[in-house]
């Protein structure tokens, strides 16, 4: 019996080895439908997102964000079984997909190694300026430093920076920036929206001594952005003048969210007639608006303007409104 037992386990045992070397590197979320095959409706949350898993030397990086590293959580693969922490996946390999549903879900996700990703979408831009005479490329998906840490550089800077904490529990917005040579050099690391001396010269210590971690493979210098938003519980960055634009936001966002989206197309349309003061708390909810206005003129079936909300604030390149401009505004 024991003859026939051991083969079988040491077949396992292999499998498991080949499908843990196939799963390691950088995946980027091409796909998500239903198990059946139908596409999600423009409406879901995932409809038109960025989603990357990275598998590295037994963990799991999860992000929403292509700059960010994601959060990190044990994996271990099992037949075909994935477990990343507590949550169990079904995976398979079709062609060049990796193909994951989490068991309980209904959405099958089908994910690309990133330079199979960056081809098949075309993502290979390059925007730059000059500073004292040197070329300096913008980060973007084709042009993206990997930062070699155990957290992703955010959270490497709220640990690092020792007033951080304090800080966050107020009211402020921080904006660094730093040029990543190819040489993997860090340069002119520039506060340009501070919160005070001391946070800011941390900031600054911080940076320079993240250079270890960087890894630029791009061959070209890189500007980097760092951006932190402090918000006091229950408080936010809305000034005096941006009151009417806020209240009609989440007016005609109560409606999207119950599917009457001709009264949210009412007053999101109220909202832009609003002149505001803009600031990160009014481009972001200025960003969330275009998108559910949009969405809310597919519902009911006016493509174009549809169209015109994507494109007042996002591109191609923006995955909050690729998809929705792929596929509706050719």
């Amino acid at each position: 019996m024991n003859r026939i037992i051991l083969p079988v386990i040491l077949l396992l045992s292999v499998s498991n080895i080949y499908s843990k070397n196939r799963i390691e590197g950088k995946w980027f979320c091409h796909n998500v439908t239903y198990e059946d095959g139908k596409e999600l409706e423009v409406n879901h949350p995932l409809f038109s997102t960025f989603l990357s898993y990275e598998f590295t030397s037994g963990q799991a990086y999860i992000s929403n964000n292509y700059q960010e590293k994601g959060i990190a959580n044990t994996y271990k693969i099992s037949n075909s079984e994935l477990q990343i922490g507590f949550r169990k996946f079904n995976f398979s390999f079709k062609d060049k997909f990796l193909v994951l549903k989490e068991q309980g879900d209904e959405l099958l996700y089908y994910f690309l190694k990133k330079s199979e990703f960056l081809v098949k979408n075309n993502l290979y831009q390059e925007n730059y300026f000059t500073k004292e005479n040197d070329t300096v490329f913008h980060r973007s998906f084709s042009l993206n430093p990997d930062f070699n840490y155990k957290t992703s550089f955010s959270d490497y800077l709220r640990k690092s920076i020792y007033n951080y904490s304090k800080t966050s529990a107020q009211r402020h917005q921080f904006k660094g920036t730093f040029i990543l040579t190819s040489d993997n050099e860090i340069l002119d690391i520039t506060v340009e929206r501070g919160i005070n001396k001391s946070f800011d010269k941390s900031f600054k210590k911080a940076v320079q001594e993240s250079q270890k971690y960087w890894k630029n493979d791009t061959g070209k210098d890189i500007i980097i952005v760092q951006k932190f938003n402090f918000f006091e519980q229950g408080k936010y960055f809305v000034k005096k003048e941006n009151w009417d634009f806020y209240h009609k936001v989440k007016k005609a966002d109560s409606y999207y969210k119950n599917f009457d989206f001709n009264s949210a197309i009412d007053y999101y349309e109220q909202a832009l007639e609003v002149e505001i003061s803009e600031n990160e708390f009014t481009n972001t909810m200025l960003r969330d608006l275009t998108r559910n206005l949009g969405i809310s003129y597919l519902a009911t079936g006016k493509n174009e303007k549809a169209c015109g909300s994507f494109r007042m604030v996002g591109d191609e390149y923006d995955f909050k409104f690729r998809n929705f401009l792929l596929k509706f505004c050719k």
